[in-house]
């Protein structure tokens, strides 16, 4: 029987598994407009080009547009309501598939909206079919890009690449209720008719639907690289760019040091028991799944910089600025170290006191709930840093590492080359002091 159930779990754990929605994004940047030289307030977007394999492309262009102008206005963003920018980017003249035309035709454009900057945006679908044995995946792909006009420059400052999947897979479950019959029929007839049943509510799901999931979460996910490189300003003091004609606007000056409402240690120090963590854990209100589930994390205030071109999050809270990102792959301790050196030596955002994280300063990061996709950290973070390393000792062999797919910490050996927890090591997000 427990085997029965064993099989019956895993047809339907992959099941699961091959059907769900995601999304990414690829941000590039045009290198003589300096970040620290972008002022945006107010956006208008542009309805733009669909693929002819989408019917009623206006319902298309105003649900693509609400999804984007959603995305920016949680952010502090204004933008110019939809039925504004169709009538005047119609009466423009503008070519809707052409962004080579004159660009003082789009910088009177944004003149006339009164923006900022003026998004444009291309979107594509492909969907695929592919067969494997008795197994069917089903894909609905949608793709974007935006490209953004910068009045202030009078030219096209950023591009964003988007890309949504909305997938399923069929006959994982029937499949497996059809071999458990052998073993068990009553429990295999009950796993296969559940498989046809999961397998006809995926057939029976609109197309439309599909493709709304695809585009909602490329475009949710592949935004999120433009908002930590230009995040809005804030209200408060807010002059409007100068146009290309006029003196550009200074940068915005390096963060000031302020006093932290909570203080965190900053040394490296031997943990060794689960209660001192727990104590610790607790006294902070940090969450952890496994030391103290009851958490609610801290209370954050975090501002997104761009510092000489290096994305931070500066957390108003602990005192402490942060990478963005981080190591793109994992690494082992002393890669790690390598890695902090080399950001010191490059004065990563103008400075070089880089260092690794105390394990009190990385949980001071996790959320009491997934908020960054399956991941507990803000959407402010880059997705790929899953795993970070501490300064912190667990043994005179291994460090303590902050786990953020599970939102709690555990310890990796120094090397990845007697690693028995983990061979490949973990992530680095660097750290500083303000």
């Amino acid at each position: 029987m427990k085997k029965s159930i064993s099989i019956i779990g895993l047809a339907f754990m992959l099941a699961l598994q091959s059907c769900g929605t995601t999304g990414s994004g690829l941000l590039y940047i045009e290198p003589s407009v300096q970040r620290q030289d972008v002022a945006i307030r107010k956006i208008a977007i542009i309805p733009n080009r669909l693929p002819l394999n989408l019917q009623d492309p206006e319902k298309w262009r105003k649900y693509n547009w609400g999804v984007i102008q959603e995305e920016f206005t949680q952010r502090g963003f204004e933008i110019i309501d939809y039925q504004t920018a169709v009538a005047t980017f119609e009466k423009s003249g503008l070519p809707v598939e052409d962004t080579k035309a004159s660009r003082d035709k789009y910088a009177d454009l944004a003149q006339q909206l009164g923006a900022d900057a003026v998004v444009l945006p291309y979107y594509g679908t492909f969907s695929t079919t592919k067969n494997f044995f008795l197994f069917t995946n089903v894909a609905f792909i949608g793709v974007g890009t935006f490209q953004i006009f910068l009045a202030q420059k009078n030219d096209f400052f950023t591009r964003t690449d988007v890309s949504g999947k909305n997938q399923y897979t069929s006959g994982l479950g029937t499949f497996g209720g059809l071999l458990l019959i052998a073993v068990d029929p009553t429990v295999g007839a009950i796993a296969a008719l559940g498989g046809t049943i999961y397998d006809l509510v995926q057939a029976f799901t609109p197309s439309d639907t599909r493709w709304k999931r695809a585009f909602k979460k490329g475009i949710q996910e592949g935004l999120k690289p433009f908002f930590v490189a230009y995040p809005a300003p804030s209200k408060v003091g807010f002059t409007a760019p100068a146009s290309s004609k006029e003196a550009a606007p200074k940068p915005p000056s390096i963060p000031k040091k302020v006093a932290p409402s909570v203080v965190l240690r900053a040394a490296s120090k031997m943990i060794s028991s689960d209660e001192a963590i727990k104590t610790t854990f607790a006294s902070y209100d940090f969450y952890d799944a496994k030391f103290n589930p009851a958490g609610k994390g801290l209370m954050n205030q975090y501002e997104p910089q761009v510092l000489q071109n290096a994305p931070v999050v500066v957390d108003n809270a602990t005192g402490l600025m942060w990478q963005q990102a981080g190591s793109e792959k994992a690494l082992d301790t002393k890669a790690a170290g390598e890695y902090i050196r080399q950001l010191n030596e490059e004065a990563f955002g103008g400075f070089k006191d880089w260092r690794l994280p105390t394990l009190e300063e990385a949980m001071s990061l996790t959320e009491a709930k997934t908020a960054n996709g399956n991941l507990y950290i803000d959407p402010l973070f880059e997705r790929k840093q899953q795993e970070i390393w501490t300064c912190d000792i667990f043994t005179n062999e291994s460090r303590w590492v902050v786990n953020l797919k599970t939102g709690g910490c555990t310890a990796y050996k120094f090397s990845s080359n007697v690693a028995r927890w983990t061979p490949k090591g973990a992530n680095v997000r660097a750290v500083r002091t303000l």
